[in-house]
């Protein structure tokens, strides 16, 4: 019987994991695009692998409900929120985007739990390199 139960298990990850791309809901990249005003060299990928979770309004998958993913979910738009992006100041701005660069030079976002399921969030090396240089420039301070 337990054994049943773990190779039931096993193929539903499986399944998982081998499913298509989730794209973000069309209400979650509208308000995060309000908000955010990004680059738009930067905006399809910050779109497909930032915006579901850090968005006001992100519709979670059914995978992101669930322990590990659920875990951080929660504290996603507490700690960046592109929805609310336009009421940051330009140091929070400024911050929050060398952060952003930190963390996908770091791979630790978008985190691993929730691309295992979601391949459209991923990012590959030249995608991550995007980012990075997008950040350098945002960050740069202004020539005079």
């Amino acid at each position: 019987m337990r054994i049943g139960a773990s190779l039931l298990g096993l193929g539903l990850l499986a399944a998982c994991a081998t499913s298509p791309p989730i794209p973000p809901p069309a209400a979650t990249t509208a308000t995060a695009r309000a908000g955010a005003s990004l680059d738009p060299t930067i905006e399809p990928l910050m779109t497909s692998a930032c915006y579901p979770c850090h968005s006001d309004q992100r519709r979670d998958p059914w995978f992101a409900k669930i322990a590990p993913s659920s875990w951080s979910t929660k504290g996603a738009r507490e700690t960046l929120n592109f929805s609310a992006w336009s009421h940051y100041d330009e140091q929070t701005r400024a911050t929050e985007i060398q952060m952003i660069a930190d963390a996908v030079q770091k791979k630790t976002m978008p985190p691993a739990d929730y691309t295992f399921f979601n391949h459209g969030a991923r990012l590959n090396e030249e995608q991550r390199q995007v980012v990075v240089e997008w950040a350098a420039r945002a960050t740069a301070a202004p020539a005079h």
